[in-house]
């Protein structure tokens, strides 16, 4: 038998037996995921009734029953998903609709709801309810320019037609105060977030007019934030609370009672040094989260008390190193700044230039942190890394809350498609802190996936490869060049030159070795096989 068509009978016979193989494993597969225990689902048809009759409760109750369950009445709450459809920040989906969307948001952010309960009630899984709370978010942040409005620069009517009023408060705008949201932390940021409230919180900075209309929000500044630190970070943004210069008034610090000043001390570099070190020896098992207990500061003055051969309470040490926990967070700051970058090696912020000198003419107070390598960063690290309110997640009213959702993609609510992902399905590096004691590895029924996937691919690529080489042996069978080096040569008629051709083009090994084969050799072959062949 020719060996070419002995070698093509061989790949179609591997492919063959490839394939069975394959579909005999798939079917394992399958039967025994089938039989595998499944977790028993309500009928879908009574889940879908069930949902429709809470919504027709919702949408169909009187007014003190629909702010119980929304916050909010009922014709503000058809008005405002009339606004998300008219502006198409949200759309009627085959599974859900506006209304819906809406009124799991509300559930949610009015009663502090988790996704699980609300799941219950809508009859959602939790994924959908996620995706779905995503959405409205953002469409409710792309409201801010019609809710949250500066003030004007004319004088309030409030003030402008009051005799008691004007003009002695004709230069002001409005009130701002501070208050503290409940707030889901990591473990690892806990620290940061641990305010007055003994529970970890957001402080939320808000202004309003004489109308009771919101001017400007900043929210996302950690709970252990001072109310002053929040303030000025609000006045200082480029979108920021506009005041107008030498009109403000900041009663926060009102009703606080100072402590005893002690006896000044002048601190050197080498007790700052000192100090840093033995806290940082501290961190480690005594340190909570609101920070070191008084036994451990009263520890820390005595070991200096010895060093120095003076004096000093825990109290100077605890005002000591609050002045470095206020340096921690300008550094943090600073890091953060619009092409600045951190030399890790020198534990140094640089800038270029015209950008160091243009921000030390702004700031010059900076100077000290920039270009420069920082004094105590490491154990500055260490103490403050985690439990600094460094205000990385505040977020202005002037700021979009999340990302646009594509409406034109085809969605499927109750399918398996991972939250937040984005257009190539992949979902984004989530770069937070593995929360302690969370399990890493895959349920059964996922590695049995898995390991279906992986089986089924490799079968598939050899499949695949299989078919190549058929493929590559039906059409270069043929040597490369044999026409050419046959019909080429001379001192040969061309019908002898064409049996000849055949011939090899039959049998691929004498084509390959005649195409590499001298002139002198191609010509005695050609001599010697037309002979043999009574040509």
């Amino acid at each position: 038998m020719d060996p070419s068509v002995r070698r093509r009978r061989l790949i179609v016979r591997g492919a063959a037996l490839v394939v069975v193989a394959a579909a005999w494993l798939f079917v394992r597969f399958r039967r025994r995921a089938m039989n595998a225990n499944r977790l028993s689902y309500a009928p879908m048809a009574q889940r879908d009734a069930e949902r429709q009759n809470n919504l027709r409760f919702i949408y169909h109750s009187d007014d003190t029953r629909c702010v119980d369950l929304l916050r909010m009445k009922r014709q503000p709450f058809f008005q405002l998903c009339d606004l998300f459809r008219t502006r198409g920040l949200l759309r009627d989906s085959v599974h859900t609709s506006v209304e819906e969307q809406v009124a799991m948001f509300l559930h949610v952010v009015g009663h502090n709801q988790r996704f699980r309960v609300i799941g219950l009630s809508f009859r959602r899984s939790i994924e959908t309810i996620s995706r779905l709370f995503q959405e409205v978010l953002y469409a409710v942040g792309e409201l801010r320019g019609d809710m949250i409005q500066p003030p004007a620069a004319d004088i309030p009517t409030k003030i402008l037609h009051s005799s008691r009023w004007n003009p002695y408060f004709k230069d002001c705008i409005g009130a701002i105060d501070g208050t503290h949201v409940l707030a889901r932390v990591p473990a690892a940021q806990k620290a940061a977030f641990l305010g007055r409230k003994h529970t970890t919180t957001h402080n939320v900075l808000a202004a309003v007019d004489f109308d009771l209309k919101f001017t400007y929000v900043l929210a996302g500044w950690e709970g252990s934030a001072h109310d002053a630190l929040i303030l000025a970070d609000a006045i200082e943004r480029n979108d920021g609370l506009s005041v107008p210069q030498g009109n403000i008034t900041c009663p926060f610090a009102q009703g606080q009672n100072a402590a005893a000043a002690p006896a000044r001390l002048t601190w050197t570099p080498v007790m700052s040094a000192f100090i840093l070190r033995r806290f940082v020896d501290l961190c480690e098992g005594v340190k909570t989260d609101k920070g070191f207990k008084d036994v451990h500061l009263n520890a820390v003055a005595k070991d200096l008390t010895a060093v120095i051969g003076e004096e000093v309470s825990g109290n100077q040490v605890y005002n000591h190193l609050r002045k470095w926990r206020a340096k921690w967070v300008k550094i943090s700051k600073l890091k953060e700044l619009s092409g600045a970058c951190w030399d890790e090696e020198n534990y140094m912020i640089t800038l270029d230039g015209d950008h160091y000198n243009g921000h030390c003419k702004a700031h010059p107070k900076d100077a000290q942190y920039l270009n420069t390598p920082i004094a105590n960063y490491l154990p500055m690290q260490i103490i403050f890394g985690s439990g600094v309110a460094t205000g990385r997640f505040a977020m202005g009213s002037n700021e979009p809350l999340g990302q646009p959702i594509d409406l034109d993609a085809v969605v499927d609510l109750d399918g398996d498609l991972t939250p937040n992902t984005d257009s190539t399905g992949k979902a984004p590096e989530m770069h937070e802190p593995k929360v302690k004691g969370e399990s890493s590895h895959l349920g059964k029924r996922k590695r049995v996936h898995d390991n279906e996937a992986a089986l089924m691919t490799g079968l598939t690529e050899a499949v695949w490869g299989f078919a190549n080489a058929v493929a590559e042996s039906n059409h270069n069978e043929a040597a490369p060049g044999l026409y050419r080096a046959v019909m080429d040569m001379a001192d040969f008629p061309r019908e002898a030159l064409m049996v000849a051709l055949g011939h090899l083009t039959e049998n691929k090994a004498s084509g390959l070795m005649f195409v590499q084969m001298t002139t002198e050799d191609k010509d005695l072959w050609l001599r010697t096989f037309l002979s043999k062949a009574y040509y």
